[in-house]
């Protein structure tokens, strides 16, 4: 089987078998032919239409679109790994945002979600740690707390990052809103989460300069990743507000 005979097997047996599929067709997030038009207004009528359309889309609208999570949404995302027991407080900020007052219904897709985590994540030895980017093994659970929303205005995205941005600053309120301490090991990084910059976890607070620190607990961790980033992209092109800086910021203040 080629690779695409999946994909033929879709759109043929939506062809052929739903009544006006060409009307019905709607999957933008799937495979960006909604109502058996293409993006230019041209019906689609066939396999060979559908396969020509999804070859010629830009890379970004492609990567939106084309994916099994459906339509596009607005949304924030925090993390953290969890190595101690649930404290009352935790219990009590999970709690709290799990059962806040939502009158008009922006949480209607607001989730805690913790899964499990380490067994022989946690077993690594100092070989793999010597050429690990991960410095967190000593975890028994994740946290991805999620918020997702479609209306584009302020009002709304604020009342999102409220929510989620209380739960932290409650659930960990004994380490000024930020999930490092006794009973946790920060944050994963792939999870981008602007807020962690900030102390306290809150963009009026100011900027953390150590905010890295909760995501790679490990200096030496740390130290290698920004030895690789000084080597293969010296001229710091490739980066974001949270990519791996090309010098040490601690150094620095103290400078």
């Amino acid at each position: 089987m080629n690779n695409q005979e999946p994909f033929e097997d879709f759109v043929q047996t939506m062809l052929d078998v739903i009544p006006n599929a060409r009307e019905l067709l709607t999957p933008p997030e799937v495979y960006h032919i909604p109502r058996g038009i293409d993006p230019a207004g041209r019906r689609i009528n066939s396999i060979q239409d559908a396969l020509k359309i999804t070859r010629t889309m830009d890379w970004l609208p492609f990567t939106q679109l084309v994916n099994g999570s459906g339509p596009n949404q607005r949304g924030r995302y925090k993390s953290a790994y969890q190595k101690g027991n649930f404290t009352e407080t935790v219990i009590d900020g999970i709690w709290a945002a799990l059962t806040s007052d939502d009158p008009e219904n922006y949480q209607t897709q607001s989730l805690i979600q913790i899964q499990s985590y380490g067994g022989q994540i946690n077993e690594a030895n100092d070989d793999i740690m010597q050429n690990s980017s991960v410095a967190q093994r000593s975890s028994v659970l994740k946290w991805q707390p999620q918020t997702y929303w479609t209306e584009p205005d302020e009002k709304t995205d604020r009342e999102h990052a409220r929510w989620i941005r209380n739960l932290f600053l409650q659930a960990f309120a004994e380490s000024d809103g930020i999930p490092l301490d006794s009973n946790f090991e920060g944050c994963y990084l792939n999870y981008p989460d602007l807020d962690m910059t900030y102390n306290r976890g809150l963009p009026d607070e100011g900027k953390n300069p150590y905010w890295r620190k909760i995501y790679f607990p490990d200096d030496k961790i740390e130290t290698r990743l920004r030895n690789t980033k000084r080597h293969w992209d010296p001229l710091n092109v490739f980066r974001n507000e949270m990519s791996v800086p090309l010098t040490d910021p601690k150094a620095t203040k103290s400078a």
